[in-house]
């Protein structure tokens, strides 16, 4: 995991370009699992509410919730994108086409707008804040 510090805020499993949030960097190792994993190990059967915040390396978690997904046992993922999207080279189309059974929605300050579909004009690497909701 990189970082500006130990316990950092800004630490991503993506070695970021933080210099022009903080001078220095540190990095530590972490032990990472899959969700498919995690939920086997810990018999969890159906995930409600999924948030997902994981600094541009969101794709790999619904990468690594592949089963759960095809069971159609995960209700809402919420998930950030942005600025670390582009250090994970990630894009909102992988996103979307990952979560195909699921309405996308962006969140806003009066509540979700409804993606009708892709559009590269919905590539906005500022920080936002989605909801899928399950169909």
């Amino acid at each position: 995991m990189h970082g500006d510090r130990p316990g950092s805020t800004l630490a991503s499993l993506h070695d970021r370009a933080i210099r022009e949030f903080q001078e220095g960097g540190s990095g530590e190792t972490v032990r990472l699992a899959t969700l498919d994993g995690f939920c086997a190990e810990t018999g969890i059967d159906r995930v409600h509410f999924l948030k997902i915040d994981v600094e541009g390396h969101e794709i790999a978690v619904l990468d690594g919730a592949r089963g759960l997904l095809g069971r159609r046992a995960i209700d809402f993922i919420q998930f950030e994108f942005g600025g670390c999207n582009l250090d994970s080279r990630t894009f909102l189309r992988d996103f979307w086409n990952r979560l195909d059974s699921f309405a996308v929605c962006k969140i806003v300050k009066d509540g979700l707008y409804r993606l009708s579909g892709y559009s590269e004009f919905d590539e906005i690497f500022a920080y936002q804040n989605f909801l899928a909701i399950r169909q």
